[in-house]
């Protein structure tokens, strides 16, 4: 494969916009023929690097819209002055009559390169003189076809060829469960309300296996990483099923347009760009390998190979459980918790007391003929039975994201993180 391109042009443009989507399929000619490959390794990009420092080479992007790359190549060999030839691949026969047909010289031929460079031309003195010299080779037109890649990467500029692939399209799906408002676990789903003597919920008479419906809704969010050399199976393994516990997470080099909410400590003030306290859970990640053609000496040095050797990146989608239900919710503490958004660690219950004054609000309960409390919303947990006899100890139901005990705490976050969520999208992240 020769590293030097006697011709390449830009023959043909075909643009085709619609409000469902864009594409654009640029014509490239080059000769000879047998250079097209370093051509289709520039316009698709790679990566390239180790595990301490990876970096990507952006695919090619439109001069008219730089937000689209090259997503595809399709190369077709033609001869401008006549069809296509190359030397045989065949081999000769022992006896010189014709070529082998035998099974193995078929796989050895098939072996050999197909180099589609034309008739050769000879100078005027009937030499062949060599490649540099040769007009009108056979060529090879490439369709490049360039798509929308839309990222909402805000990041410095000078970081543009390694950060900007992290943060593509953002995708929202709305969910939701349905349940009874107001029954109890285990029993039939009776009415209950609040006795206007006692302060205590009380079942209505004759409400046997009666109950109000509610939904519940939430957002499942995905968002998609291209172009990674590695996969950070160690960040993925410590964050699943986590959950923004313990900060506000604003996620680091990515602006979510229309994300605001109400700040419930400061009326008249607005939230942007963050996912509140105990919303977010990380669920899972998809990553799909994709084989590409590389390059192996894009300097064209001395000891440019003969052919292209592969090269693969992941690509990762990555989804989260934002909780979006707006209401008033108990804590484990007891404490009423004005309206905001609802944590991750709460279910909708038959509030029964907790705290370290349980078991005597339980007797409280009891000899009012109940043990239970108005259904809402209640920040679940369990005892951690430190002491067989006695513990104050609890877990709540989500595990947090920023416990120091995770390596990736306590090691340090990687370079531009400010958020263990942040991590699974730096590129030379563990």
């Amino acid at each position: 494969m020769p590293n030097w391109i006697s011709l390449l042009e830009a023959v043909d443009r075909r643009t085709r916009m619609t409000t469902t989507g864009a594409e654009i399929v640029t014509t490239f000619y080059v000769e000879p023929a047998s250079a097209s490959p370093i051509v289709v390794c520039a316009l698709m990009g790679g990566v390239s690097g180790n595990t301490i420092k990876d970096t990507r080479t952006m695919p090619a992007a439109d001069y008219e819209y730089p937000f689209m790359y090259c997503v595809e190549a399709h190369e077709t060999t033609i001869d401008r002055r006549a069809v296509a030839s190359s030397p045989s691949m065949m081999l000769t026969a022992p006896d010189g009559a014709g070529t082998s047909t035998t099974f193995s010289a078929i796989q050895s031929a098939l072996k050999n390169p197909i180099i589609f460079d034309g008739p050769q031309s000879l100078d005027s003195d009937g030499n062949f003189s060599g490649p540099p010299t040769v007009p009108n080779e056979c060529g090879r037109y490439i369709e490049a076809i360039y798509r929308p890649l839309s990222t909402i990467y805000n990041g410095p500029a000078a970081s543009k060829t390694t950060g900007s692939f992290d943060y593509l399209d953002p995708q929202f799906y709305p969910c939701s469960r349905v349940f009874p408002a107001n029954g109890w676990p285990g029993e039939q789903n009776d009415f209950c309300m609040k006795d206007l003597v006692t302060g205590l919920p009380v079942e209505i008479p004759n409400g046997a296996g009666q109950a109000i419906l509610v939904t519940e809704t939430w957002q499942e969010f995905t968002i998609r990483r291209v172009m990674c050399p590695s996969v950070p199976w160690a960040t993925i393994q410590q964050l699943t099923n986590r959950i923004n516990g313990l900060s506000a997470w604003k996620p680091a080099n990515m602006t979510i347009p229309g994300l605001a909410y109400p700040d419930p400590n400061n009326a008249g003030n607005l939230i942007t760009n963050t996912f509140p306290i105990g919303t977010l859970r990380f669920d899972t990640a998809e990553p799909i390998k994709r084989i590409i053609p590389m390059w192996p000496d894009p300097l064209g040095g001395a000891n440019n190979p003969t052919t292209t050797t592969w090269a693969q990146w992941w690509d990762i989608t990555y989804k989260f459980s934002w909780r979006t239900t707006w209401a008033v919710w108990t804590s484990y503490d007891q404490t009423v918790q004005n309206p905001c958004f609802i944590p991750w660690n709460c279910d909708w219950f038959m509030g029964v007391p907790m705290g370290m004054f349980a078991n005597l609000a339980h007797a409280i309960f009891a000899a009012n003929n109940t043990s239970k409390g108005l259904p809402g919303w209640y920040e679940m947990t369990f005892q951690q039975p430190t002491n067989p006899l006695f513990s104050t100890a609890t877990r709540r139901k989500y595990l947090d994201a920023e416990d120091p005990s995770l390596p990736i705490n306590a090691n340090g976050l990687v370079n531009g993180a400010t958020h263990p969520f942040d991590t699974l999208f730096m590129l030379n992240a563990p």
